[in-house]
């Protein structure tokens, strides 16, 4: 029988512990498993736009509206479902939205992980053009009435609504288009009127509840059968308010201004 020498032993055993724990790393204990990946997720909605062509384009970022558990860094992607409507480009998290043509279209935005997970969200995009010729007072319209935070076109409906749009409707054999609409303020009877920016809505109408004093009104650019004008809610709304507490009444407005 051959005799195996010591030095010859140690090697062997080193040879056998090599094989075992493989390519020579010692085992040192259990390794907890690797966490899987989680996938980003939305975390708020992106409320829709509304456009006037050739105005200033939209801008936001858009990552405060996403979250990844896992804390990576998200990568962001927009399309339009409408180019022809509304364009986008994305700038790291900067969507830029530009108004193109009058319509409306759909902007998907998407959030993803540096390990291809992702998550979505959606919002609607609303453009509408000036019309340059179209200047003067407003009309009233006797069958649009407002009271604070609702709108009632009798045509349509004699029930309060928040709101109310579409591109184009016939209603009685009347084609209506609502081209856009805002509310207007003023002080007094002796003051003139001036826009309110935040309640402009395209092609839809919106009802608005005032927080501050003052006489309140909606108007509008409406075609009526083909014709486009400027007109009013048949009444206002006078907000007296005191301490964040506001009492409303409602005056009819009896001819245009």
């Amino acid at each position: 029988m051959e005799h195996i020498h010591g030095s010859e032993r140690i090697a062997l055993l080193a040879l056998l512990m090599s094989a075992a724990c493989g390519d020579g790393d010692m085992a040192t204990g259990p390794t907890e498993a690797e966490s899987p990946n989680q996938a980003p997720r939305a975390v708020d909605d992106i409320a829709d736009l509304d456009l006037i062509r050739g105005e200033r384009d939209a801008v936001l970022d858009v990552s405060g509206y996403f979250r990844d558990g896992d804390g990576d860094a998200l990568s962001f992607s927009a399309v339009s479902s409408d180019k022809s409507v509304a364009a986008v480009v994305m700038s790291v998290s900067t969507l830029t939205v530009k108004s193109v043509s009058p319509g409306d279209a759909t902007i998907t935005v998407k959030a993803t992980d540096p390990g291809g997970l992702s998550a979505t969200r959606r919002f609607r995009v609303y453009v509408e053009s000036l019309d340059p010729n179209l200047t003067g007072p407003y009309e009233p319209l006797d069958w649009i009435s407002v009271t604070p935070g609702r709108i009632v076109w009798r045509p349509v409906s004699s029930l309060p609504l928040s709101c109310l749009g579409w591109t184009e409707a016939t209603i009685n054999d009347v084609t209506y288009r609502i081209h856009f609409s805002h509310w207007q303020k003023r002080d007094s009877s002796a003051s003139s009127w001036t826009d309110i920016p935040s309640t402009r809505r395209v092609r839809r109408m919106c009802g608005y509840t005032p927080a501050a004093s003052g006489e309140y009104r909606l108007v509008m650019e409406l075609s009526i059968d083909g014709i486009r004008g400027r007109y009013a809610s048949t009444n206002t709304i006078t907000a007296l308010c005191d301490r964040g507490e506001c009492r409303f009444f409602t005056l009819r407005q009896s001819q245009a201004e």
